[in-house]
């Protein structure tokens, strides 16, 4: 927050400070079939590492506008007598803005293209296709170029006395995924160019395929663990978490559990279930823009 309680909101260029993107892509094209073959498969692990995160935070967006004051258990049943929850206590908040948001849509079209990506769909080409790398790096600078104008947007609703409450608080609350949102990108983009002039890269076949250079290789390390952070992070902060603990009676939440422990729950078997079958309650991942 800045001193005058406004939030603190930038915005950069998904391609600021970098390479010209389309030089890249031009370049990646005259490798070697080996070596853009592996090439293709670094860069649909480094695509997977960052959108599985991505994923969790737009789907946690669009659970906010959707029921924007947090009235989830009322999509339950209750396990002991099998009945709705009540809205009465919910009913009391309801505000007329409460009705939606005309950001929604966005935020669905985005969910759609990083399930694309996680789920490998026939319209991305095979990763042994040399057209792989670059209908990647295309959709990924286009999904980051929707979040920039996506924070833009909901952003400017700050300054806008009509606007309900709640959706102040989501950009409030949020602010800081969007910006780890932005830094993978940005980061993914960065580990591109440094493939892309690895030597031997476009070696003749019978030099081999090509090598990581250290550098690089941390790099990569530091990406997926950020990832794999950041994506803990939100499922620890997650609704799903708290309704986890409430809803199954062998799982407890208390005073005594650690970071640790928290975190064994959300990479369990049991709470990744959980959070599916919560999601498709709550409609979240069926949603479609077409």
């Amino acid at each position: 927050m800045t001193a005058d309680n406004e939030l603190d909101v930038r915005y950069e260029s998904p391609n600021s400070g970098q390479r010209n993107h389309s030089s890249v892509i031009q370049m990646l094209s005259s490798a070697t079939p080996q070596n853009l073959l592996l090439l293709n498969q670094i860069l649909r692990e480094l695509a997977h590492s960052l959108n599985k995160p991505v994923l969790e935070f737009i789907d946690s967006l669009i659970e906010r506008i959707m029921i924007p004051r947090g009235q989830k258990l009322l999509f339950w049943l209750d396990k002991q007598n099998g009945e709705s929850l009540s809205a009465s206590a919910v009913a009391e908040e309801f505000q007329v803005y409460d009705l939606g948001h005309g950001k929604l849509l966005e935020m669905i079209y985005l969910r759609q293209l990083v399930v694309k990506i996680l789920n490998d769909e026939k319209s991305l080409p095979k990763v042994s296709s040399p057209e792989y790398a670059s209908k990647l790096s295309v959709l990924m600078e286009h999904m980051h170029a929707l979040l920039i104008a996506l924070l833009k947007e909901l952003s400017g609703f700050i300054h806008i006395s009509e606007t309900s409450s709640v959706h102040k608080k989501l950009v409030e609350d949020h602010i800081t995924n969007f910006r780890t949102a932005f830094d993978g990108y940005k980061s993914f983009n960065e580990i591109l160019e440094a493939l892309a002039a690895t030597p031997k890269l476009f070696s003749p076949p019978e030099e081999g395929t090509f090598k990581i250079e250290p550098k690089t290789i941390a790099k990569i390390k530091n990406f997926t663990e950020t990832n794999k952070k950041w994506c803990i992070d939100l499922l620890l902060d997650s609704n799903a978490l708290r309704e986890f603990f409430l809803l199954e009676n062998d799982a407890k939440l208390s005073d005594d559990n650690t970071v640790d422990d928290l975190c064994f729950v959300v990479t369990s078997e049991k709470f990744i279930c959980f959070n599916r079958l919560r999601k498709e309650r709550l409609r979240i991942s069926h949603r479609r823009v077409f």
